[in-house]
This record gives C-alpha cells, structure tokens and sequence, in this order.
C-alpha cells in the first residue's frame, strides 16, 4: 500500500473457474515435483525443461 498498490478483494472461487492456472500446477507438480532433483542444478534443470515444454505446447 505504501508503494500505490491496491489489494483486490474477490469472492473465493472453485478452481473450475480458473482451469489454466490449476493445469499449470498439475503439470509442474507431475514434472518436477514429485520427482526432485538430486541437487540445485539438477533441479532447475528439471524446471527449465518443463518451461519449455509448456511453452511450446502452449503455442501449437
């Protein structure tokens, strides 16, 4: 508040109200969550290739 921001307050809403952002989380989750990396590396490895994955998906 002290830098102009406005917090907006909406009502609470099922997640079928927002289907892309929980499909997101499903797949991130099933990618590179459940089976971390063995170390930093390893798993921003893993999250990079997600993203890319995502993306390129997301555009066809």
């Amino acid at each position: 508040m002290e830098l102009g921001i406005q917090p907006v307050y909406r009502d609470p809403a099922p997640p079928q109200q927002n289907g892309r952002h929980e499909r997101i989380h499903r797949e991130l989750k099933a990618a590179a969550c459940n089976r971390a990396g063995k170390n930093l590396q390893a798993q921003q490895r893993k999250m990079n290739e997600f993203m890319r994955e995502y993306k390129q998906g997301y555009r066809s």
